[in-house]
């Protein structure tokens, strides 16, 4: 998506023009989670079933500061996680946020 590149099967996230960034499980985890929805709002509560097993205490919180540390490590990219109030967060590409 844009400058940002996914790839599962290796387990890596870069994003141009600085390449390779360090992500952790959970961040490399919410990361696939939104961009399998592209652009389309996920909840909270669907972020923790889909990153989390359902065993684990975790709070809504913990995902914000996850997103927090995701949206740093991405950069000036890290807008492409855009915050919707009330619902939960949604990747989007750049160009296309004033049309969401």
């Amino acid at each position: 998506m844009g400058p940002l590149f996914v790839d599962p099967a290796r387990h890596t996230v870069e994003v141009e023009p600085d390449g390779a960034i360090d992500v952790t499980r959970t961040e490399f985890a919410m990361l696939l989670a939104l961009m399998a929805t592209r652009g389309t709002p996920v909840s909270r509560e669907a972020l923790l079933d889909r990153v989390w097993s359902p065993t684990k205490d975790i709070t809504q919180h913990a995902i914000d500061n996850h997103i927090g540390s995701l949206r740093r490590k991405l950069g000036m990219w890290g807008e492409m996680i855009d915050t919707v109030r009330g619902v939960g967060y949604r990747i989007v590409d750049l160009g296309e946020r004033g049309r969401s």
